[in-house]
């Protein structure tokens, strides 16, 4: 579903009004430093967009240590103190 909706044309169009017209802080420039006012320039970006655009990969989780268990994920079999 995710790279459907990255692949689509509208989808992209549609995110570039949100981020330029309809948000409170499109005056406001972004990490890049640009700040989209112009209908031309906002083809450009949703051009930039549909060829730049990757799904977004999720980390894997990883378990926390069971202290106090026979043997933790983290660091492998504890030793036992007789």
């Amino acid at each position: 579903m995710q790279k459907l909706m990255l692949r689509s044309r509208a989808n992209t169009l549609l995110s570039v009004r949100r981020v330029t017209e309809v948000n409170a802080g499109r005056k406001t420039a972004g990490v890049d430093g640009k700040v989209v006012l112009l209908s031309s320039v906002k083809a450009d970006l949703a051009d930039w967009v549909q060829r730049n655009a990757k799904p977004w990969q999720a980390r894997p989780r990883v378990a926390p240590c069971q202290l106090g268990s026979a043997v933790t994920p983290c660091t492998g079999p504890v030793p036992r103190v007789a």
